[in-house]
């Protein structure tokens, strides 16, 4: 398992995908930070203009700096389970897993290897994203009135970690790529299809995307218990279904 691991990695950094998401999440923190220093600026130029056009404010804050924060996250989020949607189907198309079980790796060794390789990745990812965000911000704004900055910004990692164990139970089963993509994007459809109903919309995992109302004081972190609760569930359940599953299937 080890070993296999330690392939997974050697494989991802071979693909360049670490590369990829490395420069992807370092792209977009400083593309956030861009966007929140220029936009006053750019609608200033605009209002010089359009006669009657007028400004709610002239200049950037911390609060739209990290409403962008959480804005932008979402693209290097769904670039990195597009990257990952074929690890799994890739080889059992090409059954390449065929010589490793038979000659002693486990399947439940397979899966939870490729799956802590990938959350090992977007760990890192979000880390880079984060540090240097929070450094650009604190720079130009300072970061002195944040509140829960942690917590804030850990709940959109364990948002991530939620959809990669739901993609890890697709892979498990599925034949291709797009039937994984197709199961992820299916859930994330009934959570954000399920935000419409009031009730729901604070208990879903979706919930804990909300990271700028605790970073702002809006919220406190008791209001995210139920979704923490249902997300560190529901990671357990996919790992525990994608071992199941995998065990049956046809490599």
């Amino acid at each position: 398992m080890s070993a296999f691991f330690r392939k997974e990695m050697t494989e991802h950094m071979r693909r360049k995908r670490i590369f990829v998401i490395g420069i992807l999440f370092l792209l977009f923190a400083v593309l956030g930070v861009v966007t929140a220093k220029l936009t006053p600026l750019i609608l200033e130029m605009f209002a010089d203009q359009m006669p009657g056009f007028t400004m709610d404010k002239t200049e950037s804050d911390i609060w739209d700096a990290w409403g962008q924060y959480f804005k932008n996250i979402d693209i290097p989020l769904i670039v990195f389970l597009i990257l990952w949607s074929g690890s799994f189907t890739t080889e059992y198309q090409k059954h390449t897993l065929i010589p490793l079980v038979t000659k002693g790796l486990s399947r439940t060794g397979i899966f939870v290897s490729k799956m802590a390789s990938a959350a090992l990745v977007w760990t890192g990812g979000y880390a880079l994203y984060f540090g240097v965000f929070y450094f650009y911000s604190d720079f130009y704004w300072g970061n002195g009135e944040l509140k829960n900055v942690a917590l804030s910004v850990g709940m959109y990692w364990l948002y991530g970690l939620w959809l990669l164990g739901i993609l890890g139970l697709f892979s498990s089963f599925a034949d291709t790529a797009m039937q994984v993509l197709l199961g992820v994007g299916g859930v994330f459809f009934v959570c954000s299809f399920s935000e419409f109903v009031p009730k729901l919309a604070p208990k879903l995992p979706t919930a804990l995307t909300g990271g700028l109302g605790l970073m702002q004081g809006r919220a406190v972190p008791s209001d995210f218990t139920v979704p923490f609760v249902i997300v560190m569930v529901s990671i357990a359940l996919c790992t525990a279904g994608g071992i199941a599953l995998i065990q049956k299937k046809q490599l």
